[in-house]
């Protein structure tokens, strides 16, 4: 079946011939073919052989930093920590065009820090010298509890672990702990001092924050295209008919089956795992109460779903798999005309 989003009426052509070669965002092109997106803009501009009049400027941006004047710049300063710290951005830009070594020449050693001049003779009273230094870097060096405070750790738990890293202390555990990067997970905020409830709490706040975000900046459609579970991603991305595409997520939700178990493990052993799976399931069906028992399969049965469509609204349905398997169901008349699958379906 064809794809109809990927179809192109004589005016969004039109439109997109007028636009692309001006010099408008494609975010503007995009918003005048509303139900285009970026990439459906782009391919078709391509076979249509469009090319896009980007006027860039002329004038250079902020500093003119040339290899003269970056050698200029740096003159002004001893030492790379001192070059670092009072002109950042003339640093980076050095670094990268591969002029520092040039014009660095005459740089003399970093001065050495509190933590250089003590070495290994770390010791309660060194430490506490070092939180009276004036060291303006605080939040970027482990040994201060700043650092650990902006990366979200409660302040009940910052100074034991500062001092930790000072003293070198640190066991590979607690290492590793630090290096969890994702506030997504409850592990995150654990090991930062909250309790199980906050990290819960804190984790759920920013997935409905980042849920929020997504919705509100794209379009059901969009949302779709990039949804496995969706048809039009598989339309779209793999040039799969309507069909093709149904079936494909089909097979994808079906994780575990009789027939992916002995795939993955054998006959024999597959068939164990597949059986304990379902033992367990009854097991724990069984060990609910009856009323919760009974609420269960009463939702399962043909009953309940005729309680929400009309007699003449539901039929029983027969469905052939890709696998040759047939699939016994109920549904609605209304969903069965709707399925491009129809022509496997046999009415009852």
């Amino acid at each position: 079946m064809t794809n109809t989003r990927t179809q192109w009426s004589d005016a969004e052509i039109e439109i997109l011939v007028e636009l692309y070669g001006q010099d408008v965002p494609l975010k503007f092109i995009r918003n005048k073919l509303y139900n285009k997106l970026a990439y459906e803009i782009t391919n078709k501009a391509i076979s249509l052989k469009l090319k896009r009049n980007i006027i860039r400027s002329t004038h250079a941006v902020g500093r003119d930093l040339s290899f003269d004047n970056l050698k200029e710049i740096a003159s002004k300063f001893k030492c790379s920590k001192d070059f670092y710290t009072n002109d950042n951005s003339a640093y980076i830009m050095a670094k990268q065009k591969g002029f520092y070594e040039e014009i660095t020449k005459h740089f003399l050693p970093n001065p050495p820090t509190f933590l250089d001049e003590i070495g290994d003779n770390r010791t309660i009273e060194t430490y506490k010298l070092l939180l009276s230094s004036k060291d303006k870097n605080r939040n970027k060096k482990k040994e201060f509890e700043e650092f650990w405070l902006k990366r979200n750790y409660l302040p009940e738990v910052v100074k034991d672990l500062a001092f930790k890293f000072f003293m070198k202390t640190v066991s590979e555990e607690e290492l590793k702990k630090t290096k969890q990067c994702s506030n997504l997970t409850v592990d995150y905020w654990t090991i930062r001092g909250y309790s199980l409830d906050q990290a819960i709490a804190e984790v759920s706040a920013r997935q409905k924050y980042n849920a929020n975000a997504y919705y509100s900046s794209t379009t059901k459609d969009e949302r779709a295209y990039k949804n496995v579970t969706c048809k039009e991603y598989w339309m779209s991305r793999h040039n799969m008919t309507e069909e093709e595409a149904i079936r494909k997520i089909s097979e994808r939700q079906s994780t575990f089956s009789l027939e992916k178990c002995i795939e993955k493990h054998g006959e024999v052993e597959g068939t164990k795992i597949w059986q304990a799976r379902q033992d367990k399931w009854q097991d724990n069906l069984n060990s609910k109460p009856q009323d919760e028992k009974d609420e269960i399969n009463r939702k399962r049965s043909r009953f309940s779903f005729v309680d929400r469509y009309s007699e003449t609204d539901v039929v029983l349905y027969l469905f052939k798999m890709p696998n040759n398997q047939i699939k016994v169901g109920i549904t609605s008349k209304h969903l069965v005309w709707n399925t491009s699958l129809r022509t496997n379906f046999q009415i009852f």
